[in-house]
């Protein structure tokens, strides 16, 4: 690699990607996650017009806003690290070119 190729993620020698099986298990597990959260935008829906109703509903809205962030922080980062540039003499490269630096 000369450094300033980006190299789709399956050319990229495997010791210089990250080892995705922490956040999903498999492809198939990454789908079903996705799959899940559609049902969220319904279940939030059900809150509309009631967060003032009393404590416990606000503790709930916050409770089920908590564990929407999460699953789709998950599913954000594995579909992040898996279509990114992670070969280590890339990376550079690839930021220089989103990040370029501003003249003084």
């Amino acid at each position: 690699m000369d450094g300033k190729t980006i190299l789709p993620r399956s050319e990229v020698p495997e010791e210089f990607t990250w080892d995705l099986s922490h956040v999903f298990a498999s492809d198939d597990k990454w789908n079903e996650e996705l799959e899940a959260l559609k049902a969220y935008p319904e279940r939030m829906a059900a809150y509309a017009g009631k967060l003032g109703e009393g404590a416990k509903t606000l503790l709930d809205w916050f409770t089920l806003s908590d564990e929407i962030n999460v699953r789709v922080s998950k599913c954000s980062t594995r579909a992040a690290a898996a279509t990114r540039m992670w070969a280590i003499p890339s990376i550079r490269a690839c930021a220089a070119r989103r990040f370029p630096r501003r003249s003084r």
